[in-house]
Parts: structure tokens; sequence; C-alpha cells
């Protein structure tokens, strides 16, 4: 006669803290706003930041809102304040304590890469959107940055080969592609 399964209580959902450089209309803004907006409640608690600031056109983040997620807006404009944006994110974090760091774009897997490390080590998913030829110096820098990160979501196959010949780890570059609703 030991406790009844009632006494039991479920697992609090898990807190996912996702990262874009921006919320204005775009792909990759779209693909993180569906991600949030059909998460599974239940088991997943996801948080919006961006870092730049709130945009003009507020269509995403009136779906957003829809769903119970208020982003927050760190207001960074420039490369030259990276290291404030990074302080202000690990802030951010320290306070949220998510299970899970997930970043789209490459100022927020920048950003985000190092504020997770500072937050405690927090497990990070990064999200390649292209395959960027021609710009080393910036593929070198967020190789550089997100090297911790668990994983690497690609689009595509294209840019998951891409990534290869970047040397990033194989295991840890998988695609996902974008969904399509079709309602």
């Amino acid at each position: 006669n030991g406790p009844s399964m009632a006494s039991f209580s479920k697992t609090p959902p898990q807190k996912i803290a996702f990262c874009v450089t921006g919320l204005a209309p775009g792909g990759a803004e779209n693909n993180l706003v569906q991600l949030v907006e059909r998460i599974d409640r239940a088991k997943f608690r996801p948080s919006v930041t961006s870092i730049l600031p709130r945009p003009h056109r507020t269509v995403l983040l009136e779906r957003l809102k829809k769903v119970g997620v208020e982003p927050r807006f760190l207001n960074y404009r420039h490369s030259r304040q990276y290291l404030a944006a990074v302080g202000s994110l690990t802030a951010s974090l320290r306070t949220l304590q998510p299970a899970l760091v997930h970043s789209f774009l490459f100022h927020a897997n920048c950003v985000a890469a190092s504020a997770a490390r500072r937050a405690g080590q927090l497990p990070l998913v990064t999200g390649i959107r292209v395959a960027e030829p021609g710009r080393s110096w910036r593929q070198w820098w967020e190789q550089y940055a997100t090297r911790d990160a668990v994983r690497c979501v690609c689009v595509s196959e294209d840019v998951r080969n891409h990534l290869a010949g970047r040397g990033v780890i194989p295991g840890k570059a998988v695609v996902i592609p974008c969904g399509v609703d079709l309602g």
C-alpha cells in the first residue's frame, strides 16, 4: 500500500530561452515564432530575447503575445556593443535559469554562446540559415564563439555541407528544414 499515482507531481515544464538577432518580419524570425507558437507547453516554457530594439513592424510580436510570450529587447544596435549585449543576456539567463538556450542568426548565435557560457555553461543550440561564402571573418568568429554548442541546426543539406567544409563537427550539425503551414 504505497502512495497512489495521484500523489506524484508532474514534472514542471522546462524553460527554453530563445535568442534572435531581431524580431522584424523575416524567414528566421518567422521560424522562431512558429516554434514558440507550437511548442508543447506541458513540457516547455519558452522565452524570447532580441538583441536589437523592438521593430516598427510588430506582426511577429503580436503572434508571440497571443501565445503568452512577451519578448525582451536588449536594444543593442552595433557590434561595438557586443560585450554589453553579452552582459545583459547573461544576467537574463542567470535569472531565468533555462534548461536550454536556442539562438537564431549570426549576431544572436555569438552573443548567446558567450552568455550561455558565462551563465553557467548552459546547453546551447545554434541556428545557421545560410551558407555565406566570402565572409570568412564572420564564419571564423561564429565558429569560434559557438564552439561549445551541443547542436547546430541547419535548414538544408547545403548549409550543413558548407559547415562541414569549415570544419564544424559533423555530429553537431543537424538538418531540420523549415516547416510550411499548409493551412
